[in-house]
C-alpha cells in the first residue's frame, strides 16, 4: 500500500468556495429564469410566517376596540381583517404549490444541463479511450458528484436566503417590542 498524503487531499476554504461558485454558475446556466423565479419565491415565502401574526394582531385589536365602542366602522374592519386573513391563507398555499412546481421544473433543467455537460465531455474524449470502462467509471463518478452537489446547492442557497430574511424581520419586530434594544 502506498502512502497517502492527507494534506494534499484536504480542500482549502478557497477551493470549497470555488466549487460553490462553479455549482452556482451551473445552476444559473441551467436556467436563469427558474433560478431567479425560485429566488424570488424564496424571499417572498420568507415573509409568509409573519403576515398571519400581523393579521391576527389587527383582528384581535379590532375585536377589543369593537367590544369597547361597538361602531360599524370597527365591525367592518373586523370583517375585512378576517377576509384578508382567509385570502392570505389561500395565497400562502398557492405560493407553496407554485414553489414546488418551480423547484420540480428547475431540477429537470439542472439534470438536462448536467447531462449535456457530461455528453459534451464524453464526446471530447479520445476515440481509443471512448469505449473503456475507465471513462465510463469516471463519467458515472462525475455525474454522481455533480448531480448530488447541484441538487443540494439550490436548497441550501434558498433556505439560507429565507433564514436571513426571517432573522432580519424578527430582529425588526423584536426591536419594536423591546425597550432595551435601541433601534
Amino acid at each position: 500500500m502506498g502512502h497517502i498524503d492527507i494534506k494534499s487531499r484536504v480542500l482549502t476554504l478557497s477551493d470549497r468556495l470555488d466549487n460553490v461558485r462553479y455549482a452556482i454558475t451551473i445552476l444559473l446556466r441551467a436556467s436563469r429564469k427558474y433560478f431567479i423565479l425560485y429566488w424570488l419565491l424564496s424571499v417572498g415565502m420568507a415573509f409568509v410566517p409573519f403576515v398571519p401574526l400581523y393579521l391576527w394582531k389587527q383582528l384581535l385589536n379590532s375585536l377589543a376596540d369593537f367590544q369597547n365602542s361597538g361602531t360599524k366602522k370597527l365591525f367592518f374592519l373586523i370583517v375585512i381583517s378576517a377576509a384578508v386573513y382567509f385570502v392570505f391563507m389561500f395565497v400562502e398555499k398557492l405560493l407553496d404549490t407554485i414553489q414546488n412546481i418551480v423547484s420540480y421544473k428547475y431540477n429537470d433543467e439542472i439534470d438536462f444541463y448536467i447531462d449535456n455537460l457530461l455528453i459534451d465531455t464524453t464526446v471530447k474524449a479520445d476515440l481509443a479511450f471512448f469505449d473503456s470502462s475507465t471513462l465510463r467509471d469516471k463519467m458515472n463518478h462525475a455525474a454522481g458528484l455533480i448531480g448530488g452537489v447541484t441538487k443540494q446547492i439550490p436548497t441550501f442557497l434558498f433556505e439560507t436566503i429565507q433564514m436571513l430574511v426571517w432573522n432580519i424581520v424578527s430582529l425588526v419586530i423584536f426591536s419594536q417590542i423591546n425597550v432595551f434594544f435601541p433601534f
